[in-house]
């Protein structure tokens, strides 16, 4: 084969190459065949050989931009962290507090101060006070049913035997 075919399906990179792929050649041996095969794996890898340095470097770019942090940086971010997590537990304690007082479930109770707290809890005691009772037996609920999850208890036989016996005795079965 000539050299123009190791160069087959690569495009047109110069013209001695448009020159090999409009005359084509078939292959005739497993040879040619693993020839250019071989040349086109070395292609595409090489496409990828500095892909293992990139990745190095990057990771050593990531690493050098966490040691930039300084100690004081890194000491700001705890406070203000700290400075988040006491907020949450006031408000939540806050939350605690006014639900006590007014004998509701502190999950029901809203807002962000005490006074939106306090109005969200009178809200809800007003709504809880339009809703009559429910009483526990109403004439509208469902009733229980006896044999509801039991099976039923007669003393007659049941299977097939028992009702082979059955048309037997009719004279249906001989």
């Amino acid at each position: 084969m000539s050299p123009a075919t190791d160069d087959q399906g690569s495009g047109a990179e110069n013209p001695a190459t448009r020159e090999a792929v409009t005359s084509f050649q078939a292959i005739t041996s497993q040879e040619d065949l693993d020839r250019i095969i071989q040349n086109r794996l070395a292609r595409e890898q090489a496409k990828y050989a500095d892909y293992d340095t990139l990745k190095e470097k990057a990771g050593l770019f990531d690493q050098a931009e966490a040691e930039k942090l300084s100690e004081i940086e890194r000491a700001n971010k705890r406070a203000d962290d700290a400075e988040a997590e006491l907020s949450t537990l006031r408000l939540d304690k806050l939350r605690r507090d006014v639900a006590d007082a007014k004998g509701i479930p502190a999950h029901l109770v809203t807002g962000s101060t005490q006074e939106e707290m306090e109005a969200s809890a009178d809200a809800l005691l007003s709504w809880r006070g339009e809703i009559p009772a429910a009483t526990p037996h109403s004439a509208t609920s469902p009733r229980p049913v006896a044999q509801q999850g039991n099976p039923s208890r007669t003393d007659r036989p049941s299977g097939i035997a028992a009702g082979q016996e059955a048309a037997r005795r009719r004279g249906w079965l001989t």
